[in-house]
């Protein structure tokens, strides 16, 4: 188990570090419409980071706040909401940034979103699995809010009845309202998880000295 903990560690640094590579690459190339992705059929893939421009409204339907999310040292939420795009029968997940949670947790104060038309920009980002979850909870609450420990688009769209596009956007700075965005991913560089690598390596080592010691003790 910890040779397979290792091994998992070095795949993260090497995705990160290719994630951040992605995101420099993004910032390089030219807004791209929503519209004209559906029209060409690209692939959300392709598009890991890339400016995207929409056009449509926010619906009315549940706010979801995915849990756990750490800025500075405290605990908060990413808030996401149902984006209708004009033009297409498929809404968009719009994660629309950081908010604070309540001291009291199962509380959740009313959250409004924007209302009418608006033009937006963001980047596209495609959704990652949680290994460490294994079921996603779709947890009711008050004031039409939903929490969840992790966005999976297929389960939000059976729970909410409501199709989507494999992607999520991550909403850009035109609409000021108290929330905090910042979607740059950190260049924590491979050497912490080199760390993490040779501490599980060692704890390998460690626990077949253990067991060799044990054999030939009964021996």
């Amino acid at each position: 188990m910890f040779i397979s903990l290792g091994f998992w560690q070095l795949e993260r640094a090497q995705h990160k570090k290719q994630n951040y590579q992605d995101f420099l690459l993004a910032t390089e190339q030219t807004i791209i419409s929503l519209s004209s992705v559906i029209k060409q059929n690209i692939p959300a893939a392709d598009l890991q980071w890339r400016q995207v421009s929409l056009t449509g409204e926010f619906d009315s339907g549940p706010i979801i706040l995915l849990d756990n999310q750490i800025l500075n040292g405290v605990a908060g939420y990413n808030m996401i909401a149902d984006f209708m795009v004009n033009g297409s029968d498929k809404r968009v997940l719009l994660n629309l940034g950081w908010i604070g949670a309540e001291d009291n947790y199962g509380f959740i104060a009313p959250i409004q979103v924007p209302r009418g038309h608006l033009d937006l920009t963001g980047p596209l980002k495609m959704v990652e699995d949680n290994l460490f979850i294994d079921e996603i909870v779709f947890e009711g609450m008050k004031n039409n809010i939903i929490r969840v420990q992790e966005i999976n688009i297929d389960e939000v769209g059976v729970t909410t009845g409501t199709k989507y596009h494999p992607f999520i956007i991550l909403l850009g700075p035109e609409i000021e309202f108290g929330l905090h965005r910042d979607w740059q991913p950190i260049d924590s560089g491979p050497a912490r998880h080199q760390a993490y690598v040779m501490q599980w390596f060692r704890m390998a080592l460690v626990v077949l000295v253990i067991f060799v010691g044990l054999i030939m003790k009964k021996s």
